[in-house]
């Protein structure tokens, strides 16, 4: 049986506030058509602000991420699925939808525009205690599992959490 690979080759990682700081990454280096690949961090929460972690996934349309990916954290305070964001809603502080702001602070990366963010939420909400901060952080994990599409091509995946 013949493989073909995809190259993943350059990765982004964003985080929208600096309360939330990524600790340890782990993504394939390539990836086999039509089967599904695992990609884990760890983040880290150095502040009590905020209630739902949203989570965005910049991915080739043609994997047809929506459908595809599933996404979930594990942490000391609780854990989570998640779910797809509607497309319209907003995020409280700037009033623009979560995935229009993503791709208009950051981009696309290095791809051709066969790209798209994908915005989860968390479907938990893990309040975040008191006395959370640099020297008492909350440390989570996040799991992000994916179908590569069917064709084979070159891209730089993206993620963001905030």
């Amino acid at each position: 049986m013949r493989q073909t690979f995809i190259a993943i080759f350059a990765l982004l990682l964003l985080v929208l506030a600096s309360c939330i700081e990524i600790l340890n990454f782990s993504q394939p280096s390539t990836a086999v058509v039509n089967e599904e690949i695992t990609t884990t961090f760890d983040v880290k929460i150095t502040n009590e602000f905020g209630s739902i972690m949203v989570f965005a996934f910049l991915a080739p349309l043609s994997w047809k991420p929506r459908e595809n990916t599933t996404v979930s954290y594990q942490s000391d305070q609780g854990n989570s699925t998640f779910s797809l964001m509607p497309d319209d809603e907003v995020d409280a502080e700037n009033e623009l939808p979560w995935k229009q702001q993503i791709t208009d602070r950051v981009g696309i990366g290095n791809n051709y525009g066969e790209v798209g963010w994908v915005v989860f939420k968390a479907d938990v909400v893990n309040p975040i205690p008191a006395g959370t901060n640099e020297n008492n952080p909350i440390v989570a994990t996040v799991t992000v599992k994916t179908k590569v599409g069917a064709s084979n091509v070159i891209t730089s995946l993206g993620y963001f959490v905030g």
